[in-house]
C-alpha cells in the first residue's frame, strides 16, 4: 500500500487524475448513466482520496454540462447515489417545460387569428400576429411563400451577409437600404420614419375621432403663482409670445388668439383632445400647429402646438417639447437647460413671476369652513385709478404734441425703406373666397372699411390675389380685422434681416435710473408699399374688393422691414440711451438731467422722419418700467 500511494504521488498525481478524468468525461459523454458507470468502475483504481461519498459524488458533478452542474451543486449532495437523482430530476423537469412550450408555440389558425412562426438562431420558436389588414411582422414571408392557412417554412437559409433571415428581400447591407423602412438615402440614425415628431393624420375614411384627456397646470397667472412655474418671453413663429414652461401639461398649447397671427396652416387632429385645467375646466381642441419655431438664442426648437382658448399666455411648453428637447428645469432659479436638434446645449434664464401674500381658498372649501363653525366676512373693495397725466403736464413731452395725434390721418410719407413682398419663382396669384361673419361683425366690417378707405390706407382693388378677412377681439373688447396672408406668406421669400435678442438688448441698461416707453400709433401702417407689390395685398370681403397701400399686419416679412426703418432712424443713439424693438423705443439715462435731452433728442428724430406715438400708451419719467414682458428698475 505504501508504494502504491508513492507510485501514484510520483507519476500520477491527484490534480492530474481529476482534470485528466474530468475532461474525458465531457468529451465522451455527458449522459448521467455513463458518467455514474465510469465512476463506479472506477472505484477500485481510484486513489484513498476519491474513494468517500462525497468524493465520488464531486466527480460525478464536476462531469455534468455547465447548467445541470451549477443546479446540482447548490442542493449539496452527500453521495453519488444522491447527487444521480438530482440530476435526472432537474433534466426531467427540463423536458416536460420544453415539451409545453411547444405545444403552445405550434402553428395553427383559428377565429381569425393567424400566428406564423419563425425559427430563430438559438433555437427558440417566436410567434407573431396578425389582426385585420394591419401587420406588424418584421420577417413577413413573401406570398409566394405564405398562403392563407399556410406558414412561413422555418428551415428559410440564412443570409450570408447579415446573418438573417429575409425570403425573397435582398439584403439591406448589401444595397445600403435603411435598416429601418429600407428606403435608399440615408441610414437608420436619420430614418424619418423612426424621427418622426409630427402627429400623424386622421386615417381615412373615419367617421369620428377618438377622444384623448390630456391636461395644463396653469393658464392663468394666478395658477402660474400657485403652481411655482417658469415664464418668459420668447419669439415663436417669428412673433413675440408670451411663453410658460408647464411639465405638468400633457401637450404643448398656443392661444387661438396667438395662432392667428402665425403664418401656419392649421391641422387636424386625429383625436379629439379634451383638456383639463386645474379650476376643472374642460374644453375640447381638434386642431394643431406644425412644427412652429420657438427661438432661443438664435437656436430653433419646433413644437407642435394643439390650439386652445387660453388667457393670459400665447404659448404653453408641455412636457411632449421639454422631453424632446431634454429640458431640465430649476424653479428655484428660473432656469432651464435644453438640447437642440444638433445636441447643442441652450440655457435660457426666465423672469420669475410676481408672488402674491393672499392665501386663495376654493369655493368647496370655504362652504366647508362655513358650515363647520369658522367665521366668514365679507369684504368690498374698491380700486380707484389715478387720473391719467394730461400730455401737456408732461415735463418735454409737452413740447412736442404733433407727435402724439388721436388718429394717423393720411399716408406716411417715402421713407429710405419700402416694404417688398418678393415671391418664389414660378408663383401664380392665389385668391380664396371670404370667410363668414355674422351681423354684428359686417356692420363693425363696414364701418373698419370705411376709415381705412378714408385715411388712404386702402383702396379698391382689381388683383387676381385676394385674402379673406376675419375679426379678433382684444383686451379691451373691440374687434380687430386681420387679413388671412397665410397662403402669400407660403410662397414669399423670407427677409433675412436679424431682429435683436431681448436678452442682448437689457445689456446696455447698467447704471440707468430714469426711464421712458413710448410705443408708435399703428406702427405697420407708417410704412409704404413697394407700389408693384400693392396688388399681393389684396383681401377679398362682403363688401368688396381692396388692397393696401400701407404695410398691413399679418405679413411674414413685416417685422423684419419695420427693425431695419427703426434702426436707421435710431442708428446713432442706439446703445447709448436707447432701445428699439420693432414698434417699442425704450429712452434710458444715468439722471434726470440726462433724461431730459435723451427725450428731447428723440422726439425730435420722431418729428423730422413723421414717424408718430400714441400717448395713452406711452409711460415718461418712471423709475421702474415694464418693457417687452420684463420688469426693469434701477436694481436691475
Amino acid at each position: 500500500k505504501q508504494f502504491g500511494d508513492s507510485f501514484f504521488n510520483t507519476y500520477f498525481p491527484v490534480q492530474g487524475q481529476e482534470n485528466a478524468r474530468v475532461s474525458r468525461f465531457a468529451a465522451e459523454s455527458n449522459e448521467l448513466g455513463g458518467i455514474y458507470c465510469e465512476i463506479s468502475a472506477l472505484g477500485g483504481v481510484l486513489p484513498a482520496p476519491y474513494t468517500t461519498d462525497e468524493a465520488r459524488a464531486g466527480k460525478f458533478v464536476r462531469g455534468l454540462r455547465d447548467g445541470l452542474q451549477s443546479k446540482v451543486l447548490t442542493s449539496r449532495p452527500r453521495d453519488l447515489d444522491e447527487a444521480v437523482t438530482m440530476a435526472r430530476c432537474i433534466e426531467e423537469d427540463w423536458a416536460r417545460t420544453q415539451r409545453d412550450h411547444q405545444k403552445k408555440t405550434t402553428q395553427h389558425t383559428q377565429g381569425g387569428r393567424m400566428l406564423v412562426k419563425h425559427q430563430h438562431a438559438a433555437g427558440r420558436v417566436r410567434p407573431y400576429e396578425r389582426h385585420d389588414d394591419r401587420t406588424f411582422w418584421r420577417n413577413r414571408p413573401s406570398c409566394s411563400e405564405t398562403t392563407q392557412g399556410s406558414v412561413a417554412s422555418p428551415t428559410s437559409p440564412k443570409c450570408p451577409t447579415c446573418s438573417r433571415v429575409h425570403p425573397g428581400k435582398p439584403c439591406y447591407r448589401v444595397t445600403g437600404a435603411c435598416l429601418h423602412c429600407g428606403g435608399m438615402g440615408h441610414f437608420i440614425k436619420d430614418c424619418p420614419l423612426k424621427k418622426q415628431r409630427e402627429l400623424k393624420k386622421p386615417e381615412a375614411g373615419s367617421s369620428s375621432a377618438r377622444q384623448t384627456t390630456g391636461r395644463v397646470y396653469a393658464t392663468t397667472v394666478e395658477e402660474l403663482q400657485a403652481h411655482d412655474l417658469v415664464e418668459g418671453t420668447l419669439l415663436v413663429g417669428s412673433h413675440i409670445a408670451r411663453v410658460l414652461f408647464d411639465a405638468g401639461a400633457t401637450h404643448s398649447f398656443i392661444s387661438s388668439r396667438f395662432a392667428t397671427s402665425l403664418e401656419v396652416s392649421a391641422r387636424k387632429m386625429p383625436y379629439v383632445l379634451k383638456v383639463v385645467s386645474p379650476m376643472h375646466a374642460q374644453e375640447l381642441c381638434r386642431e394643431y400647429l406644425p412644427d412652429v419655431d420657438v427661438e432661443i438664442h438664435q437656436h430653433h426648437l419646433p413644437a407642435q402646438l394643439v390650439i386652445i382658448g387660453l388667457c393670459e399666455f400665447d404659448v404653453i411648453l408641455g412636457m411632449d417639447w421639454l422631453y424632446e428637447h431634454y429640458a431640465n428645469i430649476d424653479c428655484r432659479k428660473k432656469q432651464i437647460q435644453m438640447l437642440t436638434n444638433e445636441m447643442r446645449p441652450v440655457e435660457f434664464h426666465a423672469h420669475k413671476a410676481s408672488r402674491t401674500d393672499k392665501i386663495m381658498v376654493s369655493v368647496v372649501k370655504a362652504k366647508r369652513l362655513i358650515k363647520n363653525g369658522s367665521v366668514a366676512f365679507l369684504v368690498n373693495v374698491l380700486t380707484h385709478e389715478a387720473e391719467p397725466v394730461r400730455l401737456e403736464e408732461v415735463a418735454v413731452v409737452s413740447e412736442y404734441p404733433d407727435v402724439f395725434p388721436e388718429e394717423l390721418s393720411s399716408l406716411p410719407p417715402t421713407r429710405d425703406v419700402e416694404f417688398k413682398i418678393e415671391l418664389l419663382p414660378g408663383t401664380t396669384p392665389i385668391s380664396k373666397a371670404p370667410y363668414r361673419m355674422t351681423p354684428v361683425e359686417l356692420e363693425e366690417l363696414k364701418k373698419q372699411l370705411q376709415e381705412l378707405l378714408d385715411k388712404g390706407f386702402i383702396r379698391p382693388s382689381v388683383s387676381p390675389w385676394g385674402a379673406p378677412v376675419l375679426f379678433v377681439k382684444k383686451k379691451d373688447g373691440t374687434m380687430r380685422l386681420c387679413i388671412d396672408y397665410r397662403m402669400l406668406n407660403q410662397v414669399t421669400i423670407k427677409n433675412k434681416y436679424p431682429l435683436p435678442r431681448i436678452e442682448d438688448l437689457f445689456d446696455q441698461l447698467k447704471n440707468a435710473k430714469v426711464f421712458s416707453k413710448i410705443d408708435l400709433r399703428t406702427g405697420y401702417h407708417q410704412l409704404l408699399i413697394r407700389e408693384e407689390d400693392v396688388s399681393k395685398t389684396a383681401f377679398r370681403t362682403r363688401c368688396g374688393h381692396y388692397e393696401f397701400r400701407v404695410m398691413p399686419f399679418g405679413l411674414t416679412n413685416a417685422p423684419a422691414a419695420f427693425m431695419d426703418l427703426m434702426n436707421r432712424v435710431f442708428q446713432e443713439f442706439l446703445d447709448q440711451f436707447v432701445i428699439v424693438f420693432v414698434d417699442d423705443i425704450l429712452v434710458y439715462s444715468e439722471s434726470e438731467a440726462e433724461h431730459r435731452d435723451h427725450l428731447r433728442r428723440v422726439l425730435g428724430l420722431l418729428r423730422k422722419h413723421k414717424l408718430y406715438a400714441k400717448y395713452s400708451k406711452c409711460e415718461f419719467w418712471l423709475e421702474k418700467v415694464n418693457f417687452l414682458g420684463h420688469v426693469i428698475s434701477k436694481n436691475g
